[in-house]
């Protein structure tokens, strides 16, 4: 989860859970068994691009520091 270096980032589809990368928004739990229409589909698509992009940044600003490598640009500029 967040706040600890583990090797497996967990993934949901369900604004419920604890997965480290889930919905900041609700999903129809429907949509699991039922697909949404092109249009929520890709609002859909367009949410976990989001909520992925933010779980990296907020890994990225817990980590730094820490010796860790957060991207392929730190080892030209020295992390910073």
């Amino acid at each position: 989860g967040v706040g600890t270096v583990s090797p497996t980032i967990t993934v949901t589809p369900f604004w419920f859970s604890r997965a480290d990368i889930r919905p900041s928004e609700y999903i129809p739990l429907w949509w699991a068994v039922y697909p949404p229409r092109r249009k929520d589909f890709e609002w859909v698509f367009e949410l976990g691009y989001r909520d992925a992009g933010v779980w990296c940044e907020t890994e990225r600003e817990m980590h730094k520091g820490a010796g860790l490598r957060t991207s392929s640009s730190d080892s030209t500029n020295n992390g910073e």
